[in-house]
């Protein structure tokens, strides 16, 4: 969902200074805006793209229902949430595989282990985004080495449970990635 809490605005600014870097980075935003107030925000966003002069290297998805195909076709997952209990990308992109840079909010530093499957930074910290973005692409090979499916001795049972089915299913239907969970 494209809205203020989710912090979509803060990874647009940090991709124009990664664009400084790796000119020819494409970057996705996935989701959408319903309510008038996201709608806003939205169209404030498209407007500092267009600003940045960033319109070729940013795209936007729409809401999508293949998400999990969505995560596989990226390099690094980003998440610039300024609140957040759970988040289901978060656990999706660590269930894949895909590195993630996460603002350390709610119950990301459960998920995201510092410089092992990922990088945290604070919330509104964009320079901070921008570094860890840079880091992780100069750094793939760290990532790949750390991977670790999931942190499942911090989640509930249930959380394990659902966690756990994914992991059965991607290892036993697909072993390089799969389209989408049952």
């Amino acid at each position: 969902r494209i809205c203020l809490l989710k912090g979509q605005m803060d990874f647009v600014k940090a991709v124009h200074i990664v664009i400084n870097k790796f000119p020819s980075a494409i970057f996705l935003i996935i989701g959408g805006a319903r309510e008038t107030e996201d709608l806003k925000y939205l169209n404030q966003i498209k407007q500092v793209i267009k600003n940045l002069d960033i319109e070729k290297q940013v795209v936007f998805t729409g809401w999508r229902i293949d998400i999990n195909k969505m995560i596989c076709s990226l390099d690094i997952v980003v998440s610039c949430s300024y609140s957040e209990a759970s988040s289901m990308v978060i656990n999706e992109a660590i269930s894949l595989k895909k590195p993630v840079v996460a603002t350390q909010v709610g119950g990301t530093s459960d998920i995201v282990e510092h410089k092992k499957n990922g990088i945290l930074v604070s919330a509104g910290d964009i320079k901070s985004i921008a570094k860890a973005i840079i880091y992780i692409t100069n750094n793939s090979e760290k990532f790949h080495a750390n991977k670790k499916i999931l942190n499942l001795e911090k989640r509930t049972p249930k959380q394990y449970a659902k966690q756990f089915s994914k992991i059965y299913y991607q290892i036993n239907e697909d072993k390089k990635c799969p389209l989408s969970f049952p």
